[in-house]
């Protein structure tokens, strides 16, 4: 899978870790602004990078952690729109029913 590096995403976005977490745009016509929009069943934040759309939690932890999760990602919550990065656990591959 083609991704954006994660120098490339640390310029586009700040990491906001109060509330439920968010993604601020660092440019462009929405600069300042939350990144993303809640969709699905159950509802999940996403974000759009150069015309594809992420799980806004996985650009977070690429963002945080420094690399893309090999694995799913658990809410551990149960909320897919809260991206607190203390909110989030890398699962093996096997492991359980997040994205």
């Amino acid at each position: 899978m083609d991704r954006p590096s994660i120098p490339y995403l640390q310029s586009l976005f700040t990491y906001h870790d109060v509330g439920d977490g968010g993604l601020i745009w660092k440019k462009g016509r929405l600069e300042g602004e939350f990144a993303g929009t809640v969709t699905g069943n159950p509802p999940e934040l996403r974000v759009r990078v150069d015309g594809k759309s992420y799980l806004a939690a996985k650009i977070v932890w690429a963002i945080t952690m420094g690399h893309w999760p090999e694995g799913r990602l658990q809410f551990d919550d149960g909320d897919r729109t809260n991206i607190r990065i203390d909110n989030l656990t890398e699962l093996e591959r096997a492991d359980g029913p997040g994205r």
